[in-house]
């Protein structure tokens, strides 16, 4: 540093600055280094999955490989968007087999690997796509559709910064924003950034179903959700619908749009199309409970909604606490209390599943279990007015 001046500074003041500059550089310097770790990381990452994905799904098989006849006829097959999606898989497996260089079929077959709920899977066949890059037109989906695979298995941190590399380097891709925005919703619910990144898909392809869902699920769930956002929400999805009438999830959606905005018919009537699409689709049978109960005043059809939802998920704490309010309002007291202890089951702590599981036990004549449900209330809530009511009327009983 010696000898060396800056015009118009003293030499403190040139050693001052000469100190900032050469700090600034480090810093520089040092988040490149870490930029360029993290794309190696994942580049590691997705290496080491190719590897193994190459093994288990597309790993040529001199007992499995099809003639060409053959291969075609599974392609015809695979293409069949009304068959069952494992068939699907099924078929474009042995093509990918069989033909190891048909990147359409890989890519496909990685799409409904995703369809199917198979992510892990999918991110084998996606990555070993991403591995073996050839620079057609195909790369960019598969890196998109690698980096959503990603997200949905749990490995949110990589999805996001392989997305982030997607779209810089395929930006017209809108898929690719859409998956930033769910990313980023599922990071923080509460970013405006999501809503930008689902618009920039919609301004690249204004008819982009996924874009539209996602821009009303955001708006959905807004933390101070109002009317007017739930409006909105109203007219993506009815873009939507007019793309795509028969889109499930989103009649789904939409149920719960007309339900909010009192529009109880309208709201029946999406719920029982989308069930008749996805009759699995155990958050909608919940939703048309809910809308029978409480906007219907049909309490047996509420009913026949919550069990399909315990069939299909036996743990859903709102239903089975809907299912033990319904049988306790019939005077069937002991089912009603197994109902309470199975949402309790899902979460110990909530007061309200407590408190009618104390009713229920009173209603049994069971005082000494009633007494034991609000004490427990009031070791959680010791202001909850309720649970400190009942404990002193039974005390005097």
């Amino acid at each position: 540093m010696a000898g060396l001046k800056i015009p118009g500074l003293k030499e403190g003041e040139t050693r001052i600055v000469i100190i900032v500059f050469a700090a600034s550089l480090l810093i520089a310097v040092g988040i490149v280094a870490f930029v360029n770790f993290g794309q190696a990381k994942i580049k590691h990452e997705v290496s080491k999955v190719a590897t193994a994905a190459k093994g288990k799904f597309l790993a040529q098989d001199s007992a499995t490989k099809l003639s060409g006849i053959d291969i075609e006829a599974n392609k015809i097959a695979a293409s069949d968007k009304s068959a069952p999606l494992q068939n699907r898989i099924a078929h474009l497996i042995r093509v990918a087999q069989s033909e190891p260089n048909d990147r359409g079929a890989q890519l496909d077959l990685g799409t409904c690997l995703i369809s199917a709920g198979e992510y892990d899977s999918a991110v084998d066949v996606l990555s070993s796509m991403h591995a073996t890059s050839t620079g057609d037109s195909i790369d960019g989906l598969a890196d998109t559709r690698l980096s959503l695979a990603m997200y949905r298995a749990g490995r949110v941190s990589t999805a996001a910064v392989l997305i982030d590399s997607c779209n810089k380097k395929y930006p017209a891709i809108a898929e690719g924003w859409c998956i930033r925005g769910e990313i980023e919703m599922a990071l923080d619910l509460t970013s405006d950034s999501a809503e930008a990144h689902f618009r920039k898909a919609l301004t690249i392809d204004d008819n982009y179903p996924e874009g539209l869902y996602q821009i009303s699920r955001w708006y959905m769930l807004r933390p101070k959700l109002t009317r007017l956002d739930v409006q909105k929400a109203g007219v993506a999805l009815g873009h939507l619908l007019s793309i795509e009438p028969m889109n499930g999830k989103a009649l789904g959606r939409m149920g719960m749009v007309c339900q909010y905005l009192g529009r109880r018919d309208e709201s029946r009537k999406y719920y029982e199309s989308a069930l008749s699409i996805n009759p699995d689709d155990f958050t909608t049978h919940y939703n048309l409970g809910v809308l029978l109960a409480d906007q219907f005043a049909d309490p047996a059809g509420a009913l026949i909604q919550f069990l399909a939802v315990l069939k299909l998920k036996s743990d859903h704490l709102q239903a089975n606490f809907r299912i033990g309010l319904i049988c306790l309002s019939n005077n069937t007291d002991k089912e009603a209390a197994q109902y309470f202890r199975k949402a309790l089951s899902s979460d110990p702590r909530n007061v309200r599943a407590m408190l009618q599981l104390g009713v229920a036990y009173e209603k049994l004549g069971l005082k000494s279990d009633a007494l034991n449900v609000y004490h427990s209330v009031v070791a959680i809530d010791p202001l909850n007015d309720i649970a400190l009511h009942k404990l002193e009327m039974l005390a005097g009983t």
